[in-house]
């Protein structure tokens, strides 16, 4: 209550002295401001007393001294004053010019060491955060198949132990393990569900802007993308004699591909402005130790641990088990001559790439 009523004073007070709320908070602002800067202000204003004390207090004494002598006069005491003073102005002004000189020299060399010492302190951590948060490549969206990208992913596979895909169609993967000459020890795939709808008319969606989509329409592109799908599903069954092959099937939202082996991950945003007409997307390469690699890592381990929709191929499986494996995953009556065409089509789509992978 108290308090209140002293709040209300004020408010009353000011109100009496045209002093609004706002003006009065700045005063007290303003005020706050003087308290916190008058301990400075306060040893500087001693600093200037206390030099001025002593050299007035030495100058006196000096005089006060100087007069003490009865065999001079008052006129010879101001003329050795006089000279002194003289004196004293030609040696400041020499030692002012050769100390001013030295200081400047030692000052800027002293700036020159500082600036040294943060600019490698500075160089360090820039290089060490593009470690961490940069990629080391980039390669330009093209409608081709790009050299250093292909160059550079083989170079990868060829050393590693694992393969992970992540994206929408694995169309070029076993194809590509097939002309490297390297067997890792594990593939990991995942790719959009062939019978989610929504997955493959979005997908179906971001292919309508390709040279190769025009004048189609969205259910043509659709069955494209499943039928696709499928083809890939064949071509990797057929790799599982190399390695055993791990898929799963999801809700791919068809923002970007990712490739990851022991060394690196490449990813390539389909959705980049410079992409968005091109059959190959730009694309980016993350050594491994960066924190995007490290976080794709994971985030990928937990994908195939947490999938309920999934195959894993190997060597002891024949076509009856791809033939009951295609009909669940699709949704749709799959049979052996279906598989055989699309082993057909694939090694047809592929060729171009095979022949590029040969001459790479």
């Amino acid at each position: 209550m108290w308090i209140t009523l002293r709040a209300g004073g004020v408010k009353r007070k000011n109100r009496e002295s045209g002093i609004g709320t706002t003006g009065f908070r700045a005063l007290c602002y303003r005020r706050r401001l003087a308290m916190a800067s008058s301990p400075r202000t306060w040893r500087t204003t001693a600093a200037r007393f206390a030099f001025l004390f002593s050299a007035t207090l030495t100058l006196s004494a000096g005089i006060l001294l100087a007069f003490q002598d009865p065999s001079l006069s008052r006129a010879a005491v101001l003329s050795s004053l006089g000279l002194n003073l003289v004196a004293s102005v030609v040696f400041a002004l020499i030692f002012s010019f050769f100390s001013t000189e030295r200081q400047e020299r030692a000052l800027g060399e002293n700036l020159d060491d500082q600036f040294s010492e943060l600019s490698r302190a500075l160089l360090v951590q820039i290089a060490e955060t593009q470690r961490t948060y940069m990629p080391n490549r980039r390669y330009p969206a093209t409608d081709s198949f790009d050299p250093d990208f292909n160059r550079d992913l083989n170079t990868s596979i060829a050393s590693t132990a694992s393969y992970v895909f992540r994206g929408p169609s694995a169309r070029y993967v076993a194809t590509r393990l097939a002309h490297v000459h390297h067997n890792p020890a594990s593939v990991r795939i995942s790719m959009v569900d062939p019978s989610d709808e929504s997955a493959l008319y979005r997908r179906a969606a971001d292919r309508r802007l390709w040279p190769s989509s025009s004048g189609k329409s969205n259910a043509q592109l659709r069955d494209e993308m499943q039928d696709e799908i499928l083809m890939s599903i064949v071509a990797l069954f057929d790799y599982r004699h190399v390695c055993p092959v791990e898929i799963i099937y999801t809700a791919d939202p068809s923002v970007y591909r990712m490739e990851m082996t022991d060394d690196a991950v490449y990813i390539s945003w389909y959705h980049a402005d410079a992409s968005l007409a091109k059959e190959m997307p730009e694309s980016l390469r993350f050594q491994n130790g960066t924190f995007l690699y490290g976080l794709l890592q994971l985030e990928t381990r937990r994908l195939f641990e947490l999938s309920k929709k999934g195959v894993t191929f190997s060597s002891a499986q024949g076509d009856d088990y791809l033939e009951e494996h295609l009909r669940t995953v699709s949704g749709r009556n799959v049979v052996s001559t279906e598989i055989s065409a699309w082993r057909a089509e694939h090694t047809r789509y592929t060729a171009p790439f095979a022949d590029y992978l040969r001459n790479l």
